[in-house]
């Protein structure tokens, strides 16, 4: 538990004690407690505006409910004091052993610090990247996949159970030009074919080798496959699909990204889901065909801006009715919430698939969907191009080779998923303290390194035995603080759907232990002759240690031992 999960039950507790008292209606204690941390510390350490939001209903003054509170709040395990504030803010102050013993179990806890069962147990889809397998990954799936990827990671830690799906669109006109240009480069291969592109083929030359090893596993019999042959064709596509989907994969497994579930578009038509979904949609009332012979979804009455179509004129289902199947899927699946990981550019299609699953009777709460902004990719302040040989874009795996895999993550999700970024190419190869990827594993580093020396030196390893009240420096109690919120930004991350705040919590608490290295590293050592001060300065750093080691883990970036950087 918590810290601040503790000081969440003293407070409802007390106020059930005040509504059994008849001082407040038992029906008004809300299910969660509001706490914040004050950012003035002479506040204390947590504070509750919970009497302004019961007064009403308490038919009590703001200030003559806190002052009730308070009283029960007085004495309670690890308060040390309270304190009314404004129009009825209540804050408290713990005592030193208190949070002395939440480090202390901290270090015990170690790579598990920072878990919980808050999601208790529900199942949760999370499905993203979804990239068409048409071509390589370029760096705006990337965002989205590291996104979706630390997503799934916080629910996990806050006690969901996460499945991860990706989706391949692998039917429809993308599929077909894709075919049409692997036979195009087939051709090319052998000099039948010595003009551009056509304009209805793909551009780039990543599909030149797809054509090679075409050939090579199906013959050059496939420079000749008649536009009318349709198993020829279907064995290009599939062999151009799979080739592609295998180089996503690679990119992805490269990015530290990981699916259990691929979920192949052409299953729904094969089994014949797309085809039921709108034939149970229209069976509920909400299809209506038009004089052309299009059937229409009756988006309309359930909040979308106007109806879509679901089946062609010529009986061919269009990309929303398998987007209506999958989802429908998904719901029969049984996930407690289904979240959609997609690109900003397809925030207009949210309202018509939320508009699908409440048609078919599902409840839409269980339907989300997180946006990712774009990502420019800058240096010395210029926009950059990376991709040379991919066609007209950026590939992620270019920007891989670029940066690496840790500043790519930790760059990805320095931003809120929603907002546009700049990813400065040249901070990220930087090996400085400038480099916010840097910075938190030089942290994590240097910590690493002052427990390696001091065990060099025969000092015994951080333990439960060393006396923790030798920590006696405002900083350091600072520390403590700030490193036990760690199980509360997790909750928080998970529930805001907001992985960029392990982020700002990291670059926060490094921030913080630095400035405290820096100030005292000449004349408060963790390593010095005091045995107590050194004993329990180690658990401390442990602690430290353990906390960013977690939160690098959750992000999916490496959290080295040593380090070396510029000054």
């Amino acid at each position: 538990m918590s810290v601040k999960v503790h000081v969440e039950r003293l407070i409802h507790d007390a106020l059930r004690a005040l509504a059994q008292q008849g001082l407040l209606p038992e029906d008004a204690l809300p299910a969660t407690i509001p706490v914040e941390t004050p950012k003035r510390a002479e506040h204390g350490d947590f504070a509750t505006s919970i009497c302004l939001q019961l007064a009403k209903a308490a038919r009590k003054n703001p200030r003559e409910l806190a002052t009730a509170l308070s009283a029960k709040l007085e004495g309670a395990e690890g308060v040390a004091s309270i304190e009314i504030a404004g129009p009825g803010f209540v804050n408290v102050r713990l005592t030193i052993d208190t949070w002395l013993t939440a480090l202390a179990s901290a270090t015990r806890e170690g790579a598990r610090f920072g878990r919980s069962q808050a999601g208790l147990g529900r199942r949760v889809l999370v499905e993203y990247v979804s990239a068409n397998p048409t071509g390589p990954m370029h760096v705006g799936h990337g965002r989205g996949a590291v996104i979706g990827d630390v997503l799934s990671n916080l629910l996990d830690w806050a006690g969901y159970r996460v499945e991860r799906e990706y989706y391949e669109n692998d039917v429809g006109n993308q599929m077909n030009k894709l075919t049409r240009s692997v036979l195009f480069r087939a051709r090319e291969l052998l000099g039948l074919e010595t003009g551009p592109v056509p304009e209805d083929c793909y551009p780039g030359a990543y599909l030149i080798p797809v054509a090679e090893a075409a050939r090579a596993a199906l013959g050059d019999g496939i420079a000749h496959v008649a536009p009318e042959d349709e198993p020829a064709l279907t064995r290009v596509r599939d062999f151009a699909r799979d080739r592609l989907v295998g180089e996503i994969r690679g990119d992805l497994e490269r990015l530290g990204v990981r699916h259990e579930t691929w979920f192949r578009e052409h299953t729904l038509h094969d089994s014949g889901a797309v085809s039921q979904a709108a034939a149970e949609l229209e069976a509920r009332g909400h299809v209506y065909t038009d004089d052309s012979g299009k059937r229409w979804f009756r988006s309309t009455d359930f909040g979308d801006d106007e109806d879509r179509v679901v089946v062609r004129e010529n009986g061919v289902p269009t990309y929303f009715a398998a987007d209506i199947a999958y989802h429908k899927h998904k719901m029969d699946r049984g996930y407690d919430c289904a979240i959609d990981v997609w690109g900003a550019d397809h925030h207009g299609y949210i309202p018509r698939v939320r508009a699908s699953i409440a048609a078919l009777g599902y409840d839409v709460k269980r339907f989300e969907v997180l946006l990712c902004q774009f990502v420019t990719l800058v240096e010395n302040g210029q926009p950059v191009r990376m991709g040379k040989r991919s066609g007209n874009f950026e590939t992620l795996r270019d920007l891989l080779d670029e940066v690496g895999v840790d500043a790519t993550r930790f760059g990805f999700v320095m931003r809120s998923a929603d907002a546009q970024f700049e990813f400065d190419l040249a901070l990220a190869k930087s090996q400085s303290m400038e480099n916010p990827v840097y910075y938190v594993q030089y942290g994590h580093a240097r910590l690493a390194q002052i427990l390696a020396k001091a065990a060099e030196l025969g000092h015994a390893p951080p333990s439960d035995g060393a006396d923790l009240r030798a920590i006696v420096l405002p900083e350091e109690l600072g520390l403590i603080k700030k490193a036990m919120e760690w199980p509360d930004v997790v909750r928080a991350a998970a529930d805001q759907r907001a992985p960029h705040f392990v982020v700002f919590y990291l670059q926060e608490l490094i921030g913080l232990f630095h400035g405290y290295y820096t100030k005292y590293k000449a004349t408060e050592k963790v390593v010095s002759d005091d045995a107590a001060k050194t004993a329990a300065r180690l658990v401390l750093c442990q602690g430290l240690k353990t906390v960013i080691g977690n939160g690098l883990a959750v992000l999916g970036v490496s959290a080295p031992e040593r380090m070396y950087f510029t000054e």
